[in-house]
């Protein structure tokens, strides 16, 4: 059995019910994107739902998590021996330096988990409204059944054909 970084535990205590991580490595963050050095050591995750960030600075332990739906791109600029990833937000960005080996595998499977959260946003549409004539009929039936009189469900008719 392997043994959790500080960040991976943090990571996995964190997740919802019904959220699983899809592909996890270890990072530093850090800014400017060109920066050799980072702010803090730990572990960058992405789940089926968000991607998240954890570690330990120097007095604390730093945690975050981005929904997916924010993410506008995650990308990768390799260089020598470690690379950058950068998250790509509304406004704003977030940069972690990883290990160059791993950089491939790890953006390969975030790429394809936030596509996958970009189809399913497009693929769930809201229900339409109901129409004059479902209405009609809602209001006739109430009429049959005895709920509406005849002068109440004539007026309910009369505004709902004006609107």
């Amino acid at each position: 059995m392997s043994r959790l970084s500080k960040g991976e535990e943090l990571i996995t205590s964190m997740l919802q019910p019904g959220e699983s991580i899809t592909t996890s490595i270890f990072a530093t963050q850090c800014d400017p994107p060109t920066s050799k050095s980072g702010k803090v050591a730990g572990c960058l995750a992405v789940t089926n739902e968000r991607v998240m960030f954890a570690g330990r600075a120097v007095t604390k332990t730093i945690s975050r998590a981005i929904p997916l739906s924010q993410v506008s791109s995650i990308e990768l600029s390799k260089g020598m021996m470690l690379s950058h990833v950068q998250l790509t937000l509304a406004g704003s960005y977030e940069n972690f330096l990883v290990k160059y080996k791993e950089a491939e595998e790890f953006m390969t499977e975030a790429q394809a988990e936030l596509q996958k959260s970009r189809n399913q946003q497009h693929t769930t549409k809201p229900q339409p409204a109901s129409s004059t004539a479902d209405e009609l009929k809602k209001l006739a039936e109430l009429h049959q059944q005895g709920i509406l009189t005849a002068e109440e469900f004539a007026e309910a008719k009369s505004r709902l054909l004006k609107s």
